[in-house]
């Protein structure tokens, strides 16, 4: 996929090419190979309590730093150096809640989509599945 538009800024370019995940209800960041963010949507502002004019050129690490050293974390960052999609449901530092990430590797730059969820409501459908199934 090619990101380079004539005339467009990279941030304008990641929202023509990603306009349902921009608009989606979903939390969505865009990184580079080097973890710097280049772009959150409005539903990621919410999520992390933070402005994205105030993230957009930070490096993930310093802004995030308890998420960047989870041990849940650190296999989102192998596979994004590695180019690989991920899906891990983890507990996250830097939002404060239990979500599901959801990460896509592209030619220039590497999509994450956080979806929250109540872990509890998680546990207790699980543990009616495994009653039922006795």
């Amino acid at each position: 996929m090619s990101t380079d538009l004539p005339g467009k800024s990279f941030t304008e370019q990641i929202e023509l090419s990603f306009s349902t995940f921009v608009t989606s209800q979903d939390p969505f960041v865009a990184v580079d190979y080097n973890f710097s963010l280049l772009y959150l949507n409005n539903a990621a502002e919410k999520l992390f309590r933070k402005k994205k004019g105030d993230l957009i050129g930070q490096s993930f690490e310093n802004v995030f730093p308890k998420e960047w050293a989870s041990q849940a974390f650190k296999s989102v960052r192998k596979n994004v150096s590695d180019r690989l999609l991920t899906d891990i449901k983890y507990n996250s530092p830097a939002t404060g809640h239990w979500v599901q990430l959801i990460g896509r590797p592209f030619e220039n730059y590497y999509t994450l989509t956080y979806r929250t969820f109540d872990y509890k409501e998680v546990l207790k459908s699980e543990l009616r599945q495994q009653v039922r199934r006795k």
